[in-house]
């Protein structure tokens, strides 16, 4: 496998943030019934859009229910649910978890929903951002004590709104054992095994034949560690409420045959019960396993997902080390099946490679590996939080397609700089290059229309220098100092301070921006738009400017000290980063 020479820059992906607003922000636990009280602990939080807050439950059987001021015990239309979660223990809390992540500030009113006892009535009432005047929590506790009786919950009993999740330990306290090895959860319920001291394997499979994987059945590869918990993960959903059996395939100490299995809704009386499947794995055949790892679920390490390990034993290091980026298979690499139907298909056989490479051929196929490594770690964010419920019926996720969007712009960008650039030394490399142009423009057309615009981009799009692609990632998602400069100088981010729109028409008229300290003299404002068009407008000294009329969809917008340069050239006199300005619609 080809080893590109090594580039600070290019390890740096290990340090990416996936989305800066995100990065800071706050978890709060709130206990649901400790000590047999009918209370949540704290009552009350005052939390920031992005915070989250999980709530973990104890003894009876409790619930998180959003309502509104004026009614404490019924839930709010659109509003969340966690289901109902028993636990017999006052003191332990329960495996099963409910988490939400705060969207506003708005005051967010919430009841426990069990009618044995009207928890809701008798006090069972939580908020979060409660104002201090007008509707305040003392009040809403005042309307719950006098609520309408019986309390009402979802009809369905089913989590929505949050991310209900399962806890199970894969070898707790050093033993054979999943805790818990037997339970009964909610459709929608994430269910995470964690691995702890030894090595373990957890793979599914029916209950007539434990020990042996369940064809398009869930695994997870064998975990060696000696770490208790080790940080890896390994998630899966209940998608219904069939029974759900699986075992650990270790055939040292014949885990499986031993003990170690579990079961997910398995019927409580009948002939295939947890206790059954247990002692048919008793007399099973050696345990086997499936020859690719994942499979159905996400493998994580310390919530870093890990999509392929290349076998079934996973090597922390390895997966999680800053080497991760810097490998890149030379052509005729063969992939393993499981590898080349993730990625939507085999590598074309031959794109008639040349002989050798140039030494800035290489430093190119850096920058845009770099990019690429930057839309690698914003998309796995994103599929993780979708994959773990997180985002489920979440009013917008546009933070995180905007920056997805611009991750993938920018690599589009580049592309075609690159492409203008090895022409003369390495032409060879112009096909196998251009023919991402499509997949990746066809990525952002869909973004585009899941924003509300048209398709806007095409692979006749903007070319971006690679330098102020590298300064634009580095700024906004790199941790400082964490790089050096090796693809050049990194501009102080643009900062746009107002934008004024025509009005009906929505399309974006003029922008203000904010003067770098330091930069002196006269400015302009470059504008790197599709089909090649490269525009320039003045800058008044306060940082105004207007948008060329000739502009649609994303634009790219560079200030500057110089006019008429052309693109190449944009980075020799640029006084600020690159930033995305949407237009209008085209043809609108």
């Amino acid at each position: 496998m080809a080893r590109l020479r090594s580039s600070p820059a290019v390890a740096a992906f290990a340090a990416l943030s996936s989305l800066a607003s995100l990065a800071s922000a706050t978890k709060y636990s709130v206990h649901v019934g400790k000590g047999g009280q009918l209370k949540f602990d704290p009552e009350t939080l005052t939390a920031q859009v992005g915070d989250e807050i999980t709530y973990q439950f104890f003894a009876r059987n409790h619930s998180v229910t959003q309502s509104s001021f004026a009614e404490p015990c019924k839930p709010q239309s659109g509003g969340f649910f966690s289901g109902f979660t028993p636990s017999p223990s006052a003191d332990v809390t329960a495996p099963t978890t409910f988490t939400i992540t705060v969207n506003d500030t708005n005051p967010i009113w919430i009841y426990c929903g069990q009618t044995n006892g009207d928890h809701c009535q008798n006090g069972m009432i939580h908020a979060i951002n409660a104002p201090a005047e007008g509707n305040t929590f003392d009040k809403y506790k005042s309307n719950a004590a006098s609520a309408q009786k019986p309390s009402i919950s979802p009809p369905d009993g089913l989590p929505v709104g949050g991310l209900r999740k399962l806890h199970i330990d894969v070898g707790f306290d050093g033993n054979l054992v999943f805790n818990p090895s037997n339970v009964t959860e909610l459709v929608g319920t994430l269910v995470e095994f964690g691995f702890n001291q030894a090595n373990h394997y957890v793979v599914q499979s029916s209950f007539d034949d434990p020990c042996h994987p369940l064809k398009d059945g869930f695994s997870a590869p064998f975990v060696p560690t000696q770490q208790s918990p080790s940080g890896v993960t390994f998630e899966v959903e209940v998608t219904d409420t069939k029974p759900v059996w699986f075992y650990c395939a270790q055939t040292a100490k014949t885990h499986c045959q031993s003990g170690m299995v579990g079961s997910i809704n398995a019927p409580p009386s009948g002939d295939k019960t947890y206790d059954a499947f247990k002692q048919l794995a008793t007399n099973a055949s050696p345990s086997t396993i499936q020859p690719e790892q994942p499979n159905v679920g996400t493998l994580k390490i310390n919530g870093t997902a890990i999509n392929y390990i290349n076998g079934v034993v996973l090597n922390v290091t390895a997966a999680l080390g800053p080497n991760m980026a810097e490998y890149i298979p030379p052509p005729g690499y063969e992939y393993s099946p499981y590898m080349v139907g993730m990625a939507g298909g085999a590598q074309p056989a031959n794109y008639d490679w040349g002989p050798s490479v140039s030494d800035e051929a290489v430093e190119f196929l850096q920058a845009l590996q770099y990019v690429d490594n930057f839309i690698l770690s914003v998309l796995s964010h994103g599929y993780s939080k979708l994959s773990e419920g997180e985002w489920k019926n979440a009013n917008t996720v546009g933070e995180w397609l905007q920056t997805s969007l611009t991750a993938i712009t920018l690599s589009i960008g580049v592309v075609i700089d690159v492409l203008s650039l090895v022409t003369d030394k390495d032409h060879w490399m112009v096909p196998a290059l251009a023919t991402a142009l499509g997949a990746k423009s066809r990525m952002t057309a869909v973004i585009n229309m899941m924003q509300g615009h048209l398709a806007a981009t095409a692979p006749r799009e903007v070319l971006i220098p690679y330098q102020l692609a590298w300064s634009y990632i580095s700024n906004k998602y790199v941790q400082a100092g964490s790089c050096s400069d090796e693809f050049g100088k990194s501009y102080p981010a643009m900062n746009i301070t107002n934008k004024v729109m025509q009005p009906g028409s929505g399309r974006t008229d003029r922008i203000t921006v904010g003067i770098p300290a330091g930069s002196s003299g006269k400015h302009y404002m470059a504008w790197v738009g599709p089909w090649g068009t490269l525009k320039y407008s003045d800058v008044t000294s306060e940082g105004a400017t207007t948008v060329p009329e000739e502009l649609s969809g994303h634009a790219w917008a560079v200030l500057t000290t110089e006019t008429g340069l052309k693109a190449h050239d944009i980075e020799k006199a640029a006084a600020t980063g690159p930033e995305m300005v949407w237009v209008a619609d085209p043809w609108a």
